[in-house]
């Protein structure tokens, strides 16, 4: 009996014992390998670099200065990301690595913050879901930081990832900022505009590198000016000189409903590329671009603007895709993609347009790939913009181009479907020279003047402009009745029409194998219509 008694009373002790420990657990907020820690907070101070702290439960946080390289993480089996709700900043320490993986987090402040204690650190934040309601899901105000963000959802009604106002006074001080976005999605809710941005440099910090690749960035909000989904440059001050930012934005997509979907202001150097990826612009804000540079607080010069991949859009709702306003020394590269300009209601409206471009700064613009498709202008360039195509479409059929003021269009021009050509009489492929003869038929009244383009080595061509080598542009405001080559009249004439005629001398046997091209257009009311372009060899029309 004593036994069974002695039995019964040492499981019972045992039971009891347990009971404590079990109750223990379901409370501790974190462990780190098998230790168990009341909150979160004793975990990370308890941490060694290297280790890893597992967050058990959902819990508050009051948030510290971490100077470790340690990783916090959910732990594995849960339901869900276990929810952080962050009293003040989560911020690294000087030349602290800290990794924050599968976890949420909210806050009325925000959430982390590199400040003048985060120098040399670095943060990465692995599918983690951060919210910030009042403040910005990371604040970064200082430089030579790193931040990575793989994966998530970042939301905010002031901004995802903004910069503060405190800038270096040195260059030795202006050491890199690297913001990396991977897989994410960020959004901004409300407030969008002047320094607030899903993702803002807009107080203007320098030597920051921005990569967004596979990402989603949605500005959600449209009741201000000046907002976008990415902002570079902005407010004044002594050492906010803006250099050496790097924005790419690869395999991802920016959805504004606010004025722009970039917008840049009171830069020294910038490289922006916009590779495989949608800009889509949702408002038709007047002055609104998919990228917009310049026309706000200071000027930005040294900017360069590369569109490229096949499968890259720029889509406008506004009036602009590209809008360059006063921009010194800067360039837009148009390698590949489409830019599309829907009809809104707005006047005017345009692919690419250059403004106010000093003569001393000009601007460059090169379609070497891209595709331009809209009803509206495909390109308006100011006098002090050089332009230059190689590759690419610009759908003159339905657009209008413009050059300094001087309007061009391939729309509904006026010239027959036959353009004569032929060579001087006699001429073999031996021959040391030739001459070669062109007319074409076009309306005797309702237009100023009339004239030709002609180039060598050149299939697209311009109103006095072209790529490479030289354009002879040949213009008259006279039309011939009937018209003769080597004797015989070419053609047969038609009532209202005349021909217009150009004639091309002393092409040598050397160039017998050289492309000419051949362009008619007539101007009417100041307008540049251009026909088909007709290219030739001369040994092309010998074989004829």
């Amino acid at each position: 009996m004593k036994n069974r008694i002695f039995s019964f009373l040492l499981t019972l002790t045992l039971i009891l014992t347990v009971i404590p420990m079990a109750v223990s657990a379901a409370n501790d907020e974190a462990k780190i390998g098998s230790v168990l820690y009341a909150t979160l907070g004793d975990a990370i101070t308890a941490a060694k670099d290297g280790e890893t702290v597992e967050v058990l439960k959902n819990c508050n946080f009051a948030g510290m200065t971490i100077s470790k390289n340690i990783t916090v993480k959910g732990a594995a089996g849960l339901a869900e990301k276990p929810l952080i709700t962050v009293g003040a900043s989560i911020v690294p320490g000087a030349n602290a690595t800290l990794t924050f993986e599968g976890l949420r987090f909210t806050s009325t402040k925000n959430v982390f913050s590199f400040t003048s204690a985060s120098a040399g650190s670095a943060l990465t934040l692995k599918n983690c879901d951060v919210e910030s309601n009042g403040y910005y899901c990371v604040f970064i105000d200082v430089q030579g930081i790193t931040l990575n963000i793989e994966g998530g959802n970042y939301v905010s009604n002031w901004g995802c990832i903004v910069c503060g106002s405190t800038m270096p006074k040195t260059a030795e001080e202006r050491t890199k900022i690297s913001v990396n976005i991977n897989g994410a999605v960020l959004t901004q809710t409300a407030n969008i505009g002047g320094m607030y941005a899903p993702v803002s440099n807009g107080n203007g910090k320098s030597n920051m590198e921005i990569r967004i690749t596979d990402s989603t960035l949605n500005a959600n909000d449209g009741s201000k000016a000046d907002g976008a989904c990415v902002k570079i440059g902005g407010n004044a001050g002594t050492y906010n000189i803006t250099a050496d930012n790097v924005l790419t934005v690869k395999n991802s997509t920016l959805n504004s409903n606010a004025q722009y979907g970039i917008y840049e202001e009171r830069t020294a150097k910038t490289d922006i590329t916009i590779e495989v990826s949608t800009t889509n612009l949702n408002s038709s804000k007047v002055g609104g671009a998919c990228v917009k540079a310049g026309g706000g607080n200071g000027t930005v010069e040294n900017l360069t603007l590369t569109v490229k991949g096949n499968l890259t859009r720029l889509n406008s709702k506004s009036q602009y895709c590209v809008y360059y306003q006063g921009t010194q020394n800067s360039a837009i590269g148009l390698e590949g993609g489409i830019l599309t300009v829907e009809e809104a209601g707005q006047a005017p409206a345009g692919a690419v347009l250059t403004y106010k471009t000093p003569e001393n700064a000009r601007a460059k613009v090169t379609v070497s790939g891209a595709e331009i498709d809209t009803s509206k202008l495909a390109l308006d360039l100011d006098a002090n913009t050089d332009f230059s195509i190689t590759a690419g479409k610009l759908n003159e059929e339905k657009s209008t181009l413009s050059f300094g003021g001087k309007k061009q269009t391939a729309q509904n021009h006026p010239f027959t479907n036959t353009l004569y050509a032929q060579y001087l009489k006699g001429t073999t492929a031996e021959s040391a020279s030739t001459n070669v003869r062109f007319a074409i038929q076009v309306p005797m009244e309702g237009y100023e003047s009339y004239g030709f383009l002609v180039s060598a080595e050149n299939r697209i061509l311009f109103c006095a402009l072209a790529n490479g080598g030289k354009i002879l542009s040949v213009e008259t405001d006279k039309l011939y009745t009937a018209v003769y080559a080597n004797g015989e009249k070419i053609g047969t004439d038609a009532e209202g029409f005349g021909w217009l005629a150009l004639g091309i001398d002393g092409i040598p046997k050397a160039d017998f194998g050289t492309e000419f091209s051949v362009r008619p257009f007539a101007v009417k009311n100041g307008t540049v219509i251009l026909g088909e372009t007709y290219s030739f060899t001369v040994n092309g029309l010998l074989s004829k």
